[in-house]
This record gives structure tokens, C-alpha cells and sequence, in this order.
């Protein structure tokens, strides 16, 4: 309650939305709500795409006699990384979670050094392996840096 009832507040006043947090979805760039939006799609198109290919289980299992159900159940699973490591890249920054970015940061660190172990073992031109993701992902990575310290506060 207020003491002095002569006071009072009004939505003109200067203070009045002053100690009120800014939502972290505005601070995207429409370039970024796009990325993130684009991530989330293929991120749920890769996912669809490796759930598919437990249905053509049998197929696959009757084309390549040498490979055992345990390799083509692993592989399977393992195409659900890609999917599931992209939606946890665009999903919580789209939420608006406080420690999107710096997941992202993690990834960008993680990706760096999977591009030079590749480049390192693979020689050069295995660089090419990378070009699809970083073509997405540099400027993904890009705009999230330039907005990082407004994000934190």
C-alpha cells in the first residue's frame, strides 16, 4: 500500500516501465528468429527422417547380410543426434532460456574442434563434410554473439 495517497502512478510516468525485464525473444533479429524457426524444421525433419528408417528395418536388414540388427539399430539411433543436438541449439533460445547462448558457445567450441580433428585426420578437402553446417551455423553463431551480453542481464 501506498503511504501517501496524493502520489500517484500513472503509465506516463518515466519510471513506470523501468523495472520491467525485457523479454529475450525481442532481442532477436528477424535474420535470427528465421535461423532459429529454419533449425527447428530440419531438426524435426532429421528426427523424422532416422524414426522412418526404423520401419524399413527389415529392408534394410535383408539387403546387407553382413551387417548385424545391432549395427543397423545403433546407426539408426545415432541419426537421431544430428536432430535432437539442433533442437537443442534453436529451441531454447526461441524460449528465451538464459543459458542459450552459452550452450551455443559450447557447440561452437565443440564444432570448432570436430572441423580441425577432421581437417587433421581426413586431410583438407573433408573440410567439405563441414561446408553444409557451417553455412547454417556461422551466422547462427554470429548474430547470438552480437546479442549475448543484453541476453545475460
Amino acid at each position: 500500500m501506498r503511504d501517501n495517497l496524493d502520489e500517484t502512478s500513472s503509465i506516463f510516468d518515466e519510471s513506470f516501465n523501468a523495472g520491467l525485464p525485457v523479454h529475450r525473444r525481442e532481442l532477436l533479429h528477424i535474420f535470427l528468429r528465421v535461423f532459429v524457426w529454419i533449425g527447428m524444421v530440419l531438426s524435426g525433419l532429421v528426427t523424422l527422417l532416422a524414426v522412418m528408417n526404423f520401419f524399413s528395418f527389415r529392408d534394410i536388414a535383408e539387403g546387407n547380410p553382413g551387417y548385424g540388427t545391432g549395427y543397423i539399430v545403433s546407426m539408426s539411433v545415432m541419426c537421431l543426434i544430428p536432430g535432437a543436438i539442433l533442437f537443442l541449439m534453436t529451441f531454447p533460445v526461441w524460449m528465451g532460456a538464459k543459458w542459450a547462448i552459452n550452450l551455443n558457445v559450447i557447440m561452437a567450441v565443440v564444432w570448432g574442434f570436430l572441423l580441425l580433428s577432421i581437417v587433421l585426420t581426413m586431410g583438407l578437402p573433408a573440410v567439405m563434410l563441414m561446408i553444409p553446417s557451417a553455412i547454417y551455423l556461422v551466422p547462427y553463431w554470429i548474430f547470438l554473439f552480437v546479442i549475448r551480453d543484453k541476453w545475460n542481464k
